[in-house]
């Protein structure tokens, strides 16, 4: 909720200069909106920002952790590996892209709403849709344009959300390891976890920007857009250039670092305290028995 009018300000821009070369956007849109819409421009669309995070957060975080204790398992069971059973990187690559491929398709209709509620401001007036809310929202989208149109830019999504995952979640563990190793850093310091999660939130913008645009593009566009997310890629770059793949790329970092942040801190406490309360729950271990003299 704290970072929605970024991410809404971010998806304008990614709309911005549709199909139309050598046009940027510029941070002076954020000053022609509120202008022209009001403040409440950057607000629309934040009931479906708290359904589509709440459901992809607690998904992609539930499957990773088992995900990756299954490969902790088996690096424990098998002789060959080290003593350590720890993962390693192609399995926390692998561990982050499922989870978000996952967590992705569950969200995909909240994801949908979001996107097209933000992008309303850009349309002209008889073509808004005007939702209300999340729920009205998905209750138009099934009722005139079908259940499918729900899943409209899946494709784009799932990848999105796979490499998101996986660049965010592995940059996340290498750079927490690399500051506790290499500066004896305390793995449980707070300011561990924000210098590690502001590279992480670096490192999955980088990545995720060309596949935020498509997808934004994908999921507002209509029955005679874009044909699917090939098409709308490479006509971006026929249209547009390279460049139009990094439209938003500020306000995108500026949206994900402390959206980032926030979540691992909270993430690492929240950890903390369940580790804890299971201890207390479960009583000291027994004590072990002294050998005979």
């Amino acid at each position: 909720m704290v970072t929605h009018p970024l991410d809404s300000l971010k998806v304008r821009m990614y709309l911005y200069g549709e199909g139309q070369a050598n046009k940027r956007p510029r941070f002076i849109i954020a000053q022609e909106i509120l202008k022209a819409e009001g403040y409440r421009a950057f607000l629309s669309g934040m009931t479906a920002t708290c359904m589509r995070q709440s459901i992809f957060s607690s998904v992609r975080f539930a499957t990773h952790d088992h995900i990756e204790s299954q490969f902790q398992a088996w690096n424990a069971a098998d002789s060959k590996c080290s003593t350590s059973s720890s993962t390693n990187l192609p399995q926390k690559l692998v561990s982050g892209g499922l989870a978000g491929a996952l967590a992705g398709g569950v969200a995909c209709p909240a994801d949908v709403v979001l996107v097209r509620m933000q992008a309303d401001g850009n349309l002209p007036a008889h073509l808004k849709r005007g939702y209300r809310n999340v729920l009205h929202g998905l209750y138009c989208i099934v009722t005139q344009e079908g259940l499918t149109s729900l899943f409209r830019g899946l494709g784009p999504l799932l990848t999105r959300a796979c490499c998101s995952t996986a660049a965010q979640f592995t940059a996340y563990e290498v750079a927490k390891t690399c500051l506790v190793e290499s500066l004896q850093m305390d793995v449980a310091s707070v300011s561990t976890h924000m210098l590690a999660s502001t590279g992480a939130a670096g490192v999955a913008t980088l990545v995720c920007n060309p596949l935020d645009v498509v997808k934004a593009r994908m999921m507002q566009t209509r029955q005679n857009g874009y044909r699917n997310s090939l098409h709308c890629f490479t006509t971006m770059i026929r249209t547009e250039g390279l460049g139009g793949l990094y439209k938003g790329l500020g306000p995108n970092f500026m949206r994900n670092c402390p959206q980032v942040v926030l979540m691992w801190v909270f993430y690492e406490q929240y950890a903390e305290a369940y580790k804890l309360g299971k201890r207390w729950y479960n009583g000291p271990p027994p004590a072990k028995p002294h050998a005979p003299s």
